[in-house]
């Protein structure tokens, strides 16, 4: 996937990668007891537990490693596109995305260049994290917590690169612009679910928008 694609935030793009049509909700397959589709999905939850355990130790390039293998063992045996469990597909790349975005964090932190520009692997893992968040989307368009991930990942990028100091007034105005989508996408996930998580989060990104002199959507 370009990162052309991943900038721009293009579910529909994301949907026609999987195989789906864009803005539907997956159908998930029917699997009979003890098939090979049912050992993969089982597999897939496993490797998903496995990756939330070592996400929550801090070891992010391990999650990773962990969330990729479980959608690995949602990809069908024929060479039908999608996963065997798109629901499941969609929880391990919201995971995944939120990995990316806390790894993409540690590079900034642990970085000691004064350079306005991110570093490649930062970057990288950024639009990763964009990446992933929209395929969510993609996949399931109904669900809060893929736009929710989209926005923090969306807020990281574009935040950090204010912070570093932009090189030119378009660059400004992008990162300004990035802001903004990232604040209507968590709310749009909090007008998807009332729920404290993502009010809390909206109102945080209100007031730095409103710091930073950015207007709020």
């Amino acid at each position: 996937v370009g990162a052309d694609w991943e900038r721009t935030g293009n579910p529909s793009a994301a949907a026609l990668l999987l195989g789906q049509k864009p803005g539907t909700e997956p159908h998930v397959p029917r699997k009979l007891p003890g098939s090979t589709e049912e050992m993969q999905v089982n597999q897939a939850n496993r490797l998903s537990d496995s990756g939330d355990a070592t996400y929550e130790q801090e070891r992010y390039l391990e999650a990773i490693e962990q969330y990729t293998s479980a959608l690995a063992s949602l990809q069908p045996r024929d060479t039908v596109p999608g996963f065997l469990d798109p629901p499941l597909g969609a929880k391990i790349l919201v995971n995944r995305s939120l990995c990316w975005t806390a790894r993409a964090k540690a590079l900034v932190r642990g970085s000691h260049s004064h350079s306005s520009a991110l570093s490649d692997e930062a970057l990288a893992a950024m639009t990763s994290a964009i990446a992933d968040a929209l395929a969510a989307i993609a996949m399931r368009p109904s669900w809060a917590r893929g736009h929710y991930r989209h926005g923090l990942a969306l807020w990281a990028m574009h935040h950090d690169q204010l912070a570093r100091g932009c090189d030119s007034s378009r660059d400004a105005r992008i990162a300004h612009a990035g802001l903004s989508a990232a604040y209507s996408a968590v709310e749009q996930a909090h007008r998807m679910q009332h729920i404290a998580t993502f009010a809390r989060k909206k109102k945080q990104l209100k007031q730095k928008l409103e710091e930073l002199g950015v207007p709020v959507p």
